[in-house]
């Protein structure tokens, strides 16, 4: 098998403020040989980041039948912010654990993240392709009462497009759609702080993202090498689409957001923390309009005309002010 690296947030770092853990969890840190040895960890919660005040979280589950020629995946997702990206928090990966095994584990890890405002779990969004068992067994048995609620994606009508169905079913159309998001996010990066739009966590996710090919060239086509798995990678992918779906995917990113408020921030902080405008730039305000194209550069008379009492209106272009305009 494949080595991957074991990335450097393995460790967590101490300026993490996480909240008190209920006792009884058991966490400890792996040894640097089970970090060496992918099965080792296999069959445990393996934790990145521990549940943090003022962030909310959602599950992707790939439930499996526990035979142990399929994995069953649950991936826990920090919803992005304005300050954040999205990242891949904790994770847990068994080749044994039965669809009513994995909900029980989803329902622990559920709660464990859960949003402290509302006291909600943390939004469980099952895989439902081979049935509803596990989602069954999180609602009628242990009360878990935050699922993804499928939509139309396609709706004309924002207000119509929930369904009144809940769970994420794979299809020909959506599954495009989420591995193509799943790839931008974690190849996109931002310019000032090097930090991916998604960042993953998982030795498992990692080398199976490796292993997940197209040999026709559309994602759409893209599956596991033979012999390996793509769980992890479908798990994560349903976890960032609906993730991108629950902050507004009709609305401009949240990724580009906070990219336009590093840069924002890296000029103020050049500036000597003034933000940027013609104020405090080497040039006129006179010399910055003529430069936009707002007023002509050799207009000698930049006075407004409102200090004349004058009545005008700017034409439609809004550069020449055309005096005593009567409607």
């Amino acid at each position: 098998m494949r080595k991957v690296p074991v990335p450097a947030s393995l460790l967590l770092p101490a300026d993490r403020d996480p909240l008190k853990i209920p006792p009884g969890w058991g966490f400890r840190r792996p040894s640097l040989a089970e970090l060496d040895d992918l099965p080792s960890l296999l069959h445990t919660f393996q934790v990145w980041e521990y549940p943090q005040w003022g962030h909310r979280y959602l599950l992707g589950i790939d439930p499996s039948e526990g035979l142990g020629q399929d994995r069953a995946v649950i991936d826990v997702l920090r919803l992005p912010t304005i300050d954040l990206p999205a990242e891949q928090v904790a994770q847990f990966i068994s080749t044994r654990t039965s669809q009513r095994d994995i909900a029980f584990i989803a329902d622990a890890i559920g709660r464990l993240y859960r949003d402290r405002v509302t006291g909600l779990e943390a939004m469980a969004c099952v895989e439902t392709n081979r049935g509803d068992a596990v989602q069954e067994l999180l609602d009628l048995h242990l009360g878990y009462r935050h699922f993804y609620q499928r939509e139309y994606t396609d709706a004309f009508d924002p207000s119509t497009r929930l369904q009144n169905k809940k769970g994420w079913y794979t299809d020909r159309k959506n599954r495009p759609a989420m591995l193509q998001f799943l790839l931008d996010a974690v190849t996109t990066y931002d310019p000032l702080t090097g930090a991916p739009d998604l960042k993953v966590n998982s030795p498992f996710t990692l080398k199976d993202m490796g292993d997940f090919n197209t040999s026709s060239g559309l994602i759409a086509d893209a599956e596991a090498a033979p012999g390996q798995h793509d769980d992890c990678v479908i798990a994560l992918a349903i976890a960032n689409f609906v993730a991108y779906r629950l902050l507004g995917g009709e609305r401009e990113p949240l990724a580009e957001l906070r990219r336009r408020k590093r840069q924002e921030q890296s000029l103020i902080a050049k500036r000597g923390g003034e933000r940027p405008d013609w104020r405090n730039l080497p040039y006129s305000e006179e010399e910055v309009a003529a430069q936009m194209g707002l007023l002509p550069a050799d207009q000698s008379d930049l006075s407004d005309p409102m200090d004349d009492q004058t009545e005008g209106v700017w034409d439609e272009r809004g550069r020449i002010w055309l005096e005593d305009f009567q409607p």
